[in-house]
């Protein structure tokens, strides 16, 4: 997807599997709700699983070294950019919603 203008593109640095900084601007994925870094969940045969760190290096994983374009949509109650990013030209929020992975 081509940026326009008052998208934020660059570099992304991942905090966790739904906030990233592009630009220098902290960018929570919008419409993404994914679990906390420190985040333990359970299979469905109850075995635990650090599905945090897990959905964190899914999408440092698929970023990559890729350029980041954020177009940004507002802002949450914790004044961070809510946006939709793309990398390579793949929509990382619906890519994320896809790879939703429950086990």
């Amino acid at each position: 997807m081509p940026a326009k203008a008052g998208d934020l593109v660059g570099t992304a640095h991942v905090h966790d599997g739904d906030t990233l900084r592009v630009a220098g601007t902290k960018v929570r994925l919008e419409g993404i709700d994914a679990p906390e870094t420190d985040q333990i969940c359970l299979t469905s045969s109850a075995e635990p699983w650090n599905c945090g760190l897990e959905a964190r290096d899914k999408l440092k994983a698929k970023i990559g070294t890729a350029t980041v374009t954020c177009n940004p949509k507002g802002h949450d109650r914790y004044r961070r950019t809510l946006a939709i990013c793309s990398a390579n030209d793949i929509d990382l929020n619906a890519w994320l919603v896809r790879e939703d992975d429950r086990r």
